[in-house]
């Protein structure tokens, strides 16, 4: 459109209007209806987007306390830790404190046979403070036998092989094995009541377990020189053989706890 320079300014200015008002009443409706379309989408999207913020946040808060879980199972784990070795710290004091082993020397000076048991007499008792159930070991420190009756001056002891002797021990092999060493009548010394699905080689060295009242653990009881084991039996033993020869020992050392020191 051309106007010419007479024309009125308000023309200009109605036009204008005009236009405007005629853009608004035709894409009012256009609008509405793109927003009735587009509205819901929008809402769905925001939803989702609300939903995956959610997630994360749970996620995150999930992460945090694992976390926290973690460290309370170490900590947890730290103080049985320290738990146990302040245990095991204690019992040795608590051993170190009550059961301090100090050794009496004594002389085998006679024996009494008999059908079931060979009695030694040895030549110390209760003045040097020797009592019933105290260890006797050879001079390399194998056990050899135990008192099993004091007097004041002397003492009676039996072997390892006698009847009357019971200790438990272990044998030396992957299962650590605890069994019940016993005097055979004819049979020497045995180990007895085994587990039976364990494995026992010939060899293996028998040690105490430190579980009687005044037998130290450690200590060389034999080794194995064979395996009786039986299909079904709940139980195995094995035969030992001393290390020292019980029949040639002379001199004997006594082990006493020192409860004093």
């Amino acid at each position: 459109m051309k106007f010419s320079k007479r024309t009125n300014p308000w023309i200009y200015v109605f036009v204008i209007i005009l236009m405007m008002i005629t853009v608004f009443f035709i894409a009012s409706p256009v609008r509405k209806g793109f927003g009735f379309i587009t509205g819901p989408i929008y809402k769905n999207v925001n939803f989702i987007f609300s939903l995956f913020g959610s997630t994360a946040d749970l996620q995150s808060e999930n992460k945090q306390i694992n976390s926290e879980l973690e460290k309370i199972i170490v900590d947890y784990g730290h103080l049985k830790t320290l738990e146990e070795e302040n245990k095991q710290l204690k019992e040795l004091l608590e051993y170190k404190n009550t059961t301090i082993l100090k050794s009496v020397t004594a002389k085998v000076i006679a024996g009494s046979p008999g059908i079931d048991r060979n009695i030694l007499i040895i030549d110390k008792g209760s003045l040097q403070g020797l009592f019933s159930g105290l260890p006797l070991i050879s001079a390399q420190g194998a056990l050899v036998g135990k008192i099993i009756k004091t007097d004041k001056f002397t003492s009676e002891a039996v072997f390892l092989d006698n009847i009357l002797f019971k200790t438990t021990g272990t044998v030396q092999n992957d299962s650590q094995s605890p069994g019940l060493v016993e005097g055979s009548r004819n049979l020497g010394i045995r180990v007895n009541y085994l587990p039976q699905d364990d494995t026992v080689d010939i060899g293996s060295v028998v040690l105490t377990t430190g579980k009687d009242e005044f037998i130290p653990g450690g200590l060389v009881i034999g080794f194995v020189t064979a395996v009786h084991k039986k299909e079904g039996d709940f139980f195995q033993s094995a035969s030992l053989n001393s290390p020292v020869k019980l029949s040639q020992l002379i001199y004997v050392k006594i082990l006493i706890p020192d409860y004093g020191s």
